[in-house]
């Protein structure tokens, strides 16, 4: 297993942790995310789950449609099958050299997982936050999902992707300054 798709894995199960603790009525709640509800936020996870696993096979990417949509009438059993299928997918044989056209052009499946990694970290933060519950983020991911926002830069600040950077305190914990550099007010 590479570091990547090991990250993956972990940041996927980070996620798992806020979704399996939701109620029903939580789905609904606002995120941090100024459009997004908990169930959009959730639904833009899913979604990035779905471009893996195709990735992963080879095939075309999923259908576009809403967040909410994505997400579906039981957000739960919607992540669960989405989890295990990217799971599946990434298990296989050759699937983390297969060529993808990723943010900075074609590059194996494996570097690309750095990305969603990133993704999926910031969004365990979005949704626990949404959803009430004390943000548990692993500190490597957070650290790594941190660094690499700010490696970005100004290319990361607009509409749908990150926000302003939120200062946070210096002797703020990694997690804390990756809300903040994503610009999450914390």
């Amino acid at each position: 297993m590479s570091d990547n798709l090991r990250n993956y894995t972990k940041a996927i199960y980070a996620m798992d942790a806020v979704v399996n603790r939701a109620s029903d009525s939580d789905w609904d709640a606002q995120s941090p995310c100024e459009a997004w509800s908990a169930r959009e936020v959730l639904g833009h996870t899913i979604f990035g789950l779905k471009r893996v696993r195709s990735q992963a096979a080879g095939a075309d990417g999923p259908a576009e449609m809403a967040e909410a949509e994505v997400a579906g009438a039981n957000p739960q059993e919607s992540w669960a099958e989405a989890r295990d299928a990217v799971l599946a997918a990434l298990d296989q044989p050759g699937a983390l050299q297969t060529i993808v056209q990723g943010f900075g052009g074609e590059q194996p499946l494996d570097n690309s997982l750095q990305i969603m990694t990133m993704d999926v970290t910031v969004h365990t933060w979005d949704l626990a936050t949404a959803l009430n519950q004390t943000p548990v983020v692993p500190s490597d991911l957070a650290a790594g999902a941190y660094h690499g926002i700010k490696a970005f830069g100004d290319g990361a600040r607009r509409p749908g992707i990150f926000d302003a950077e939120v200062a946070t305190a210096d002797d703020a914990d990694i997690v804390t300054k990756m809300a903040g550099m994503a610009g999450r007010a914390c």
